[in-house]
């Protein structure tokens, strides 16, 4: 599957009319300085992105009102939109380089939703926030790095860094979550922090055991702290357990050796975010005990697992206690997670991350389940990515909303890898496409998402549906087409049911694929097509799946076994359609082998086709029951082919009746037409060509005189039959044989 996802922004030029003749809400991009100052919409907005390098100045805009308001990669200074008083649904203000303060917002009086100032590097100053009147929703102020730097409130000046927020949330004007994280290396971290951080209180770097030893800070708690290197062990970890009772910000563990969290986590108080980074567990652990966060509800910051191996135990313990991130949450680089059983209950009540959630990097992580199942909210970006054994979207069911957008991308492998559908426990794609629909994620000009090998998903191509139950068989069988193995595992993933007609194509799927189809389809009413695989048995599928028609194998150079006709001789009495085995130079076709292949086979009701048949014998034991065939009847480029009557001589095949042509050619051991003794009827033309059979009959061997014989008794043949008999260079004709019986 080719394409795209393609998310875009529409503008529109003038207002659209709802069906009852009102005005309806419409949308706007503007991208220059002239854009903006040539619009004069001052109507009802639904959205308006501004964005663009070339924007220096907002303060011309005249609308009051607006759902969602994004100003993003502008080169505007100081952000003035006077003339704007409330925003219903969202306010973002993103990546904007050389923004420094937003200032005048004087006629805001409420914001609803979100309030989103992030990633804007240069920005100080957010006192035009103290305008706003009321709101409820969440605020959320980050990764702005010189924002910030807490100092306190001097009387009810609330106008310097972070306080806008403070007063924000102490007079009551918005009601709802503040989220605060990775601003000035020296901001506040809580809503309750700002412009309240002790005197004394600074970051501390522990680089060695001498560091340990040596650290004396001049408070008991500390902002930020950051313990690294191959020195630090538990027991120098548990060094600083008595000259430390809180760290109010981030606590970064990178590059040590140590092998547990108890002792210190549970001694120490981590008021802000988490890191573990490049970790080695020593003493020959395998990961580093998690326990000492098992009392952590909420981690207010940023939680990143990037390269170490930690556990994540079940109920009770570990990090499963855990609520809520309000910062980002990432397990990056991370070949130890979904190594052992016991660590796939890793948070089970975790609803909300407030930043980025991604998992990306961790080859033996399979999927979420259990990890995320209770998660509702994103606040920024999904990123699920590089995770080589991950083939569903399962955890991430429970979603209500993500803010920013989704990169799900080259996850899976040849295998198995995100199905387009899945089924109850496994849902695919589809429960993306009802993310969008559903307008779950908030910013759909930002989707990204791939197969493993990096081709794009078109969602345009899949139905939306509930992730809980993401495929429901509707009762209708249908016609499907395999193409390769990617194919055959989204399509294994499927609900069970019937099929019309099933063609399965390509040498990379597998035999344990081919097994697995008989939990995919219960029968198939038309043709069962196997083309160009490279797979060995017939068992596991023909035994046990209903063909209810016609069955066409070809160009399949290794199959052997065709057990899956022999296990289930009831099946394949009569078949109803055409029956063909084309270009499998290996397959198994004689009794004398120990097959007893097709023997149960009594009436084709369409054409009966051996064709390219190298190393197998074909002989009386192969359609031994065999009695009509509707179509025509052909062996053709049989190698071990020599005749089709039984050890008796007196007893043929008991094949009575061919509607079509009768066609031995290229079968050069064939030897002799007795097997063919029993015929009533032939239907259509004869070709026995490039064979050994005689032309006139021999004491065992009876030749083509005998068709000379049937001709003339005008019993079995048509009266204009056609026929085609000796070899390619030199033709006999039928009408000049001397008829021969069965003497």
């Amino acid at each position: 599957m080719l394409g795209v996802l393609c998310l875009l922004f529409v503008i529109h030029v003038g207002g659209c009319k709802d069906d009852d003749g009102g005005d309806s809400a419409v949308g706007y991009n503007l991208t220059t300085q002239k854009d903006v100052n040539n619009f004069l919409e001052s109507g009802n907005i639904s959205y308006l992105i501004i964005s663009g390098e070339d924007i220096t100045d907002l303060s011309a805009l005249k609308f009051a009102s607006i759902g969602t308001l994004i100003i993003k990669n502008t080169n505007v200074l100081d952000l003035s939109l006077p003339n704007l008083a409330s925003v219903h649904e969202e306010l973002r203000i993103e990546g904007n380089s050389k923004l420094i303060k937003i200032s005048d917002l004087s006629k805001l009086k409420e914001i609803n939703g979100e309030l989103v100032i992030n990633n804007n590097v240069l920005l100080t100053d957010i006192s035009g926030l103290l305008d706003i009147q009321s709101g409820a929703g969440t605020i959320s102020v980050i990764n702005n790095k010189a924002l910030g730097e807490d100092k306190p409130l001097v009387g009810e000046d609330y106008s310097y860094g972070l306080l806008p927020l403070r007063y924000l949330y102490e007079k009551g004007k918005f009601d709802g979550t503040f989220r605060i994280a990775d601003n000035h290396p020296n901001a506040a971290a809580d809503i309750e922090d700002i412009g309240k951080l002790e005197d004394g209180i600074s970051s501390y770097t522990i680089a060695s055991r001498k560091d340990a030893l040596e650290f004396a800070p001049t408070n008991t708690a500390v902002r930020n702290l950051t313990i690294s290197g191959s020195e630090i062990t538990d027991e120098v970890l548990k060094l600083l357990t008595g000259k430390l009772k809180k760290i109010i910000g981030t606590l970064t563990i990178e590059g040590t050796v140590i092998t547990n969290t108890e002792g210190f986590f549970d001694v120490v108080s981590v008021e802000g975010g988490i890191i573990f980074r490049n970790n080695t567990p020593g003493n020959g652990y395998d990961a580093i005990f998690s326990n000492g966060l098992r009392f952590y509800e909420k981690i207010n910051g940023d939680l990143i697992i990037d390269n170490t191996p930690i556990k994540f135990w079940g109920k009770g313990s570990s990090f499963a206690q855990i609520k809520e991130i309000t910062g980002d949450f990432r397990i990056l680089n991370n070949p130890y997670q979904g190594t052992r059983g016991d660590e796939l209950d890793g948070m089970p009540l975790l609803k909300k991350v407030g930043g980025d959630l991604e998992i990306s990097g961790c080859s033996n992580i399979v999927n979420m389940q259990t990890f995320m199942m209770a998660l509702q909210e994103i606040g920024g970006k999904l990123i699920y990515k590089n995770n080589p054994k991950v083939a569903s979207l399962t955890g991430f069911e429970s979603l209500k909303s993500i803010g920013n957008g989704i990169e799900i991308t080259r996850n899976g492998n040849a295998d198995g890898e995100i199905p387009t559908y899945g089924s109850t426990g496994r849902p695919g794609w589809c429960m993306v496409k009802a993310w969008i629909e559903d307008e779950i994620v908030k910013n759909t000009s930002d989707v990204v998402l791939t197969y493993s090998d990096g081709e794009l998903v078109d969602l345009s191509m899949i139905d939306a549906c509930d992730g809980f139950n993401p495929s429901k068989d509707d009762g209708i069988p249908k016609d499907y087409e395999i193409n390769g193995a990617r194919e055959m595992q989204l399509f294994l993933e499927g609900p069970k049911g019937k099929a019309i007609n099933l063609t399965i194509k390509g040498q990379d799927i597998t035999q344990e694929m081919m097994n697995q189809v008989q939990y995919r389809i219960e029968s198939v009413s038309g043709v069962v097509t196997w083309d160009n695989l490279s797979i060995e048995s017939t068992r596991h599928f023909f035994n046990v799946i209903d063909c209810q028609g016609g069955i066409i194998i070809k160009n399949c150079p290794k199959l052997v076994d065709p057990s899956g006709f022999q296990e289930a001789p009831d099946k394949y009495r009569i078949i109803h359609g055409d029956f063909i085995i084309e270009n499998c130079p290996n397959f198994a076709c004689g009794g004398f082998q120990g097959w007893s292949s097709f023997n149960c086979i009594t009436k084709v009701e369409g054409d009966l086709r051996l064709i390219g048949i190298v190393t197998s014998n074909v002989n009386s034991e192969t359609f031994k029951n065999l009695t009509e065939v509707e179509g025509d009847f052909e062996l053709r480029d049989i190698q071990w082919f020599w005749e089709l009557n039984f050890k008796d001589p007196t007893r043929p095949l008991p094949l009575e009746k061919i509607g079509g042509d009768l066609i031995i050619q290229d079968c050069h051991a064939f030897w002799q037409l007795d097997g063919l003794a029993g015929l009533k009827s032939v239907g259509g033309d004869v070709v026995i060509l490039n064979t050994s059979v005689p032309t006139y009959s021999t004491d065992w061997q009876l030749g083509l005189c005998y068709l000379k014989y049937l001709k003339d008794s005008g019993t079995v043949f048509k009266p204009d039959v056609k026929m085609t008999l000796g070899s390619s260079d030199n033709l006999i004709d039928v009408d000049s044989l001397s008829p021969c019986g069965l003497n």
